[in-house]
């Protein structure tokens, strides 16, 4: 339907995470570059206002963006990598 958005109802997100296509042929993956572009210069801006720098909180989704995978893309690449151990996951993933 018009209007459509990455994301909306599309079972192709779900299935292919952020190499899914939206409108324009876009990735998520692009789009996901995009938007933390966009919250990164508007952190910015506020930390030049208020004396408050956050674009820390961004860093995790930026690291997601820049590597172009997904928590779940990477915990299965370690749990193949581990000969499909799943302590492997439990010791790659704790939070200490």
């Amino acid at each position: 339907h018009a209007g459509r958005d990455v994301g909306d109802d599309d079972p192709d997100v779900a299935r292919r995470a952020l190499s899914a296509r939206g409108p324009g042929a876009i990735t998520a993956l692009a789009l996901a570059r995009e938007l933390v572009e966009i919250a990164r210069g508007g952190l910015s801006r506020w930390a030049k206002s208020s004396g408050h720098d956050e674009r820390r909180y961004l860093e995790p989704i930026a690291e997601l963006a820049r590597d172009g995978r997904t928590l779940a893309e990477r915990a299965l690449a370690a749990f193949s990598a581990s000969n499909r151990d799943p302590s492997s996951l439990i010791q790659g993933w704790a939070i200490v």
